[in-house]
Protein backbone atom coordinates (compact mmCIF):
# COMPACT_ATOMS: atom_id res chain seq x y z
CA UNK A 1 0.00 0.00 0.00
CA UNK A 2 2.99 2.56 0.89
CA UNK A 3 4.60 1.92 -2.52
CA UNK A 4 1.10 2.34 -4.28
CA UNK A 5 0.61 5.97 -2.16
CA UNK A 6 4.24 6.60 -3.51
CA UNK A 7 3.17 5.79 -7.06
CA UNK A 8 0.48 8.26 -7.16
CA UNK A 9 1.93 11.30 -4.99
CA UNK A 10 4.33 10.60 -7.66
CA UNK A 11 1.99 11.38 -10.07
CA UNK A 12 0.27 13.90 -8.73
CA UNK A 13 3.89 16.37 -8.42
CA UNK A 14 4.95 15.75 -11.80
CA UNK A 15 2.42 16.37 -14.91
CA UNK A 16 3.67 13.64 -17.09
CA UNK A 17 5.08 10.13 -15.85
CA UNK A 18 7.21 8.59 -18.56
CA UNK A 19 6.64 5.05 -16.74
CA UNK A 20 3.23 3.81 -14.85
CA UNK A 21 2.65 1.06 -12.58
CA UNK A 22 -0.40 -0.78 -13.54
CA UNK A 23 -0.91 -3.13 -10.67
CA UNK A 24 -0.56 0.91 -8.65
CA UNK A 25 -4.52 1.28 -10.10
CA UNK A 26 -7.50 -0.65 -8.22
CA UNK A 27 -9.21 -0.78 -11.63
CA UNK A 28 -6.44 -1.15 -14.51
CA UNK A 29 -9.20 -1.57 -16.63
CA UNK A 30 -10.49 2.10 -16.20
CA UNK A 31 -7.23 3.31 -16.65
CA UNK A 32 -6.64 1.99 -20.10
CA UNK A 33 -10.19 3.15 -21.10
CA UNK A 34 -9.21 6.37 -19.92
CA UNK A 35 -6.41 6.19 -21.92
CA UNK A 36 -8.82 5.45 -25.45
CA UNK A 37 -10.80 8.22 -24.31
CA UNK A 38 -8.18 10.72 -24.31
CA UNK A 39 -6.85 9.70 -27.62
CA UNK A 40 -10.09 9.81 -29.12
CA UNK A 41 -10.65 13.29 -27.68
CA UNK A 42 -7.51 14.50 -29.15
CA UNK A 43 -7.62 13.37 -32.36
CA UNK A 44 -11.66 13.83 -32.64
CA UNK A 45 -12.03 10.24 -33.05
CA UNK A 46 -15.28 7.71 -31.97
CA UNK A 47 -13.52 6.06 -29.20
CA UNK A 48 -15.73 2.82 -30.38
CA UNK A 49 -12.92 2.63 -33.56
CA UNK A 50 -9.87 3.30 -30.72
CA UNK A 51 -7.67 0.47 -29.86
CA UNK A 52 -4.78 -0.36 -27.83
CA UNK A 53 -1.69 -1.50 -29.91
CA UNK A 54 0.69 -3.21 -27.29
CA UNK A 55 4.90 -3.21 -28.02
CA UNK A 56 6.60 -4.79 -24.99
CA UNK A 57 10.30 -2.97 -25.56
CA UNK A 58 13.67 -4.77 -25.12
CA UNK A 59 14.12 -2.89 -21.45
CA UNK A 60 13.15 -4.19 -17.79
CA UNK A 61 13.67 -1.19 -16.05
CA UNK A 62 13.15 2.51 -16.91
CA UNK A 63 16.15 4.41 -17.06
CA UNK A 64 16.30 7.91 -15.92
CA UNK A 65 16.79 9.31 -19.76
CA UNK A 66 12.85 7.39 -20.52
CA UNK A 67 11.03 10.06 -22.03
CA UNK A 68 7.41 9.42 -21.73
CA UNK A 69 5.99 8.56 -25.49
CA UNK A 70 4.09 11.64 -27.54
CA UNK A 71 1.12 9.26 -27.26
CA UNK A 72 -0.03 6.22 -24.89
CA UNK A 73 1.92 5.50 -21.87
CA UNK A 74 4.60 3.06 -21.03
CA UNK A 75 3.59 0.48 -18.27
CA UNK A 76 5.47 -1.53 -15.61
CA UNK A 77 4.70 -3.78 -12.92
CA UNK A 78 3.45 -6.98 -15.00
CA UNK A 79 4.88 -10.10 -14.58
CA UNK A 80 4.77 -13.76 -17.41
CA UNK A 81 3.55 -17.24 -16.01
CA UNK A 82 4.73 -20.23 -17.34
CA UNK A 83 6.62 -17.93 -19.87
CA UNK A 84 9.14 -15.40 -20.01
CA UNK A 85 10.45 -12.93 -22.71
CA UNK A 86 13.35 -12.88 -24.30
CA UNK A 87 14.76 -9.47 -25.52
CA UNK A 88 17.10 -11.17 -27.75
CA UNK A 89 14.71 -12.94 -29.53
CA UNK A 90 12.08 -10.51 -28.91
CA UNK A 91 9.33 -12.87 -27.80
CA UNK A 92 7.96 -15.38 -25.64
CA UNK A 93 9.96 -18.30 -24.68
CA UNK A 94 9.74 -21.41 -22.32
CA UNK A 95 10.51 -20.69 -18.47
CA UNK A 96 13.84 -22.09 -16.76
CA UNK A 97 13.56 -24.85 -14.53
CA UNK A 98 11.83 -23.91 -11.47
CA UNK A 99 10.53 -20.08 -12.46
CA UNK A 100 7.04 -20.30 -12.80
CA UNK A 101 6.62 -16.48 -12.51
CA UNK A 102 9.40 -14.20 -14.78
CA UNK A 103 8.86 -10.16 -15.03
CA UNK A 104 7.75 -8.82 -17.68
CA UNK A 105 9.47 -6.05 -19.73
CA UNK A 106 8.28 -2.60 -19.88
CA UNK A 107 5.14 -2.44 -22.09
CA UNK A 108 4.01 0.38 -24.49
CA UNK A 109 0.30 1.22 -24.29
CA UNK A 110 -0.08 2.36 -27.69
CA UNK A 111 -3.69 4.12 -28.56
CA UNK A 112 -4.71 3.84 -32.43
CA UNK A 113 -7.61 4.25 -34.94
CA UNK A 114 -6.58 1.48 -36.80
CA UNK A 115 -6.99 -2.34 -36.02
CA UNK A 116 -3.81 -3.46 -37.80
CA UNK A 117 -2.09 -5.69 -35.60
CA UNK A 118 1.60 -5.82 -36.47
CA UNK A 119 3.81 -9.19 -35.64
CA UNK A 120 7.15 -9.38 -36.72
CA UNK A 121 7.77 -12.13 -39.90
CA UNK A 122 8.18 -15.42 -38.44
CA UNK A 123 6.39 -14.91 -34.94
CA UNK A 124 3.02 -15.90 -34.11
CA UNK A 125 0.90 -13.05 -31.94
CA UNK A 126 0.01 -14.83 -28.67
CA UNK A 127 -3.17 -13.42 -27.54
CA UNK A 128 -2.09 -13.45 -23.82
CA UNK A 129 -4.53 -12.79 -20.78
CA UNK A 130 -3.67 -10.67 -18.06
CA UNK A 131 -4.96 -11.18 -14.66
CA UNK A 132 -5.08 -9.20 -11.29
CA UNK A 133 -3.96 -12.49 -9.54
CA UNK A 134 -2.71 -16.37 -10.38
CA UNK A 135 -5.68 -17.91 -9.15
CA UNK A 136 -7.71 -17.04 -12.56
CA UNK A 137 -11.05 -17.11 -11.06
CA UNK A 138 -13.22 -13.96 -10.32
CA UNK A 139 -17.11 -12.67 -9.89
CA UNK A 140 -18.54 -12.09 -13.01
CA UNK A 141 -20.40 -8.44 -12.89
CA UNK A 142 -23.68 -7.45 -14.75
CA UNK A 143 -21.76 -6.35 -17.71
CA UNK A 144 -20.22 -9.75 -18.26
CA UNK A 145 -16.69 -8.66 -16.72
CA UNK A 146 -14.52 -10.84 -14.76
CA UNK A 147 -13.44 -9.09 -11.52
CA UNK A 148 -10.13 -10.90 -12.51
CA UNK A 149 -9.45 -10.81 -16.23
CA UNK A 150 -7.97 -7.39 -17.08
CA UNK A 151 -7.14 -7.52 -20.73
CA UNK A 152 -5.75 -9.67 -23.38
CA UNK A 153 -2.24 -8.56 -24.55
CA UNK A 154 -0.63 -9.68 -28.06
CA UNK A 155 2.81 -11.00 -27.44
CA UNK A 156 5.31 -12.32 -30.69
CA UNK A 157 6.37 -15.61 -29.93
CA UNK A 158 8.01 -18.31 -32.17
CA UNK A 159 5.71 -20.71 -31.17
CA UNK A 160 1.88 -21.37 -31.80
CA UNK A 161 -0.53 -19.82 -29.42
CA UNK A 162 -1.82 -23.19 -28.61
CA UNK A 163 1.53 -24.06 -27.20
CA UNK A 164 1.25 -21.34 -24.87
CA UNK A 165 -2.23 -22.25 -24.42
CA UNK A 166 -1.30 -25.71 -23.35
CA UNK A 167 1.18 -24.38 -20.99
CA UNK A 168 -1.49 -21.78 -19.39
CA UNK A 169 0.42 -18.79 -20.10
CA UNK A 170 -0.52 -15.59 -18.65
CA UNK A 171 0.28 -12.19 -17.72
CA UNK A 172 -0.43 -11.40 -13.95
CA UNK A 173 -0.31 -8.08 -11.76
CA UNK A 174 -0.33 -9.24 -8.70
CA UNK A 175 1.75 -12.36 -7.65
CA UNK A 176 1.04 -14.52 -4.64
Amino acid sequence: MALRYEFFCCWLEQETLSLHWLSAFFTPFAFVTALRLDYAKQNCLDVSIVIIKYCLLPVFQACSEMDAPTHGVYVKGISFQNARWEPRRGGLVECLPKMQTTPAPIIWFDPTDTASRSVKQGFHAFVCPLYRTASRRGIFSSEGLSSNHVMSIDVPSALPSCHWIERGAAMLLQLD
